[in-house]
């Protein structure tokens, strides 16, 4: 069952992208708008409540009839648990994939996103303050001679939000189809000069095995993300990557970014991390509900830059990661 939540899931949400949401709140001085993959339990809105206005949660329709029906059933669930929570103002769903949805502008009834520029689809721009790519599958599945459509809608989801503020949660399973691209991904960027040493931390990353896929993705998901904002005019900020165990044990990998757009320029925005202090940012896992720094290539380097990456967390839950990470 996609989307079924769990202790660790719940940990991060709770624990960690709050604290993010509320600061960005506080910063903007207006309850958030909300775009993304909710889920039939909407255990995101139920938690962020108190931020958020305008909802619009995107499920698959599904492309065989018994996915069909079920698809109808986690629409009908979802619609339940939003009357029943007091939700509903406010609440559109989508009846399409999520990157259809970026892509085109509209889902398959024809209806766009509540909250867009009234552009026509091809040009239409989105105006949301929170994204949330909760996948449970991978970052692309790609096929012979395909872009993969996952990436195209993450790029296209940039020149969708140009121009307005958002903070992008992006949630991927380690599994893909990318298989070489991410090694070669990795040994282009390695070829850049980034400073002392960046040869050997990158080679680090490149010998991890196949039960450590979740590091060449901590690599790839962050520089890969702030090209693509960099381009579309936004200063991108990602905080540290965490890995978790999800439903039925799968390994995922979230994802948070800060992006302020850029406006008044046309060439190119420049975030204040580059790719080094992006690939120097810790990795934390959550395990048992518990937030643990995992192993790297610089481990002391990373817990003296623990504290100042977490100012954003409240004191007690800062200090538990801190003393659970030395």
């Amino acid at each position: 069952m996609p989307f079924a939540d769990t202790s660790n899931k719940a940990t991060i949400r709770r624990l960690w992208d709050l604290p993010i949401l509320e600061r960005w709140h506080d910063r903007y001085s207006k309850s958030l708008s909300y775009f993304g993959l909710t889920g039939p339990e909407i255990k995101d809105l139920l938690d962020w409540r108190h931020i958020i206005d305008k909802k619009t949660a995107v499920e698959s329709p599904g492309n065989t009839r018994a996915l069909r029906l079920e698809a109808d059933e986690t629409i009908g669930r979802m619609r339940t648990n939003m009357m029943m929570y007091g939700l509903s103002s406010g609440f559109q769903i989508m009846r399409a994939d999520i990157e259809d949805v970026i892509i085109n502008a509209i889902d398959i009834d024809g209806q766009p996103p509540q909250i867009n520029n009234g552009g026509a689809a091809h040009v239409a721009k989105f105006m949301y303050d929170i994204v949330n790519l909760d996948f449970d599958g991978g970052l692309a599945y790609t096929s012979k001679g395909k872009a993969a459509k996952r990436i195209v809608a993450i790029k296209k989801l940039f020149e969708r939000q140009s121009g307005h503020d958002f903070v992008l949660f992006l949630t991927i399973n380690v599994r893909d189809t990318l298989r070489s691209e991410l090694d070669e991904y990795i040994r282009e960027l390695q070829g850049r000069d980034r400073g002392e040493g960046w040869h050997d931390l990158l080679e680090w990353y490149l010998r991890r095995g196949k039960g450590e896929r979740e590091y060449k993705l901590k690599v790839l998901v962050p520089t890969f993300i702030h090209a693509v904002a960099e381009l579309h005019m936004f200063r991108s900020t990602c905080y540290p990557p965490i890995v978790y165990d999800g439903h039925n044990n799968a390994r995922m990998l979230h994802f948070t970014f800060e992006l302020q757009a850029q406006l008044g320029r046309n060439l190119r925005s420049f975030s204040k991390q580059d790719d080094r202090d992006l690939v120097l940012l810790p990795m934390f896992r959550c395990r048992d509900s518990t937030f643990t720094l995992a192993p790297g290539p610089n481990s002391e380097t990373q817990l003296q830059q623990v504290p100042n990456l977490l100012d954003f967390l409240p004191e007690n839950t800062r200090t538990a990661i801190i003393n659970g990470s030395v």
